[in-house]
């Protein structure tokens, strides 16, 4: 069953795998097993690390009623992207890309006056 179809289903089933509960709120099945990792969405049984998560369906459903839940896990997701955009960002400084090795490309400097600076739009230089 793909998503479009689970949506349009009249009855959901009555308990969820992580993907069909990202389906639910239009979030990844990552971002179902960040927010349970977290205990913000309670998966059932108290399952083991690494164990299949499933989800009760009322119980997600009356979650997406409450908009302060809902903005607490809307905080939750930004803050895990900016994580990876910052470990991302320390891994390409760590390779030596943006660390001030005197290029000046993307840095935001302007250059000298008289100086000439290569540009690459339309395939030609400056």
């Amino acid at each position: 069953m793909d998503e479009f179809q689970f949506l349009n289903l009249r009855t959901k089933p009555l308990i969820l795998d992580a993907e069909k509960a990202g389906w639910l709120y239009g979030w990844s099945r990552e971002d179902v097993l960040l927010l349970c990792r977290r205990g913000h969405m309670p998966a059932l049984a108290n399952p083991p690390p690494g164990a299949q998560r499933y989800f009760s369906t009322k119980h997600l459903l009356s979650l997406s009623d409450d908009e302060k839940w809902l903005r607490k896990a809307i905080i939750l997701l930004r803050e895990n992207i900016a994580a990876k955009n910052q470990a991302a960002l320390r891994k390409l400084e760590e390779a030596g890309n943006g660390n001030g090795s005197g290029d000046d490309v993307g840095s935001g400097e302007q250059p000298a006056p008289g100086s000439k600076r290569r540009s690459t739009k339309g395939g030609r230089h400056a």
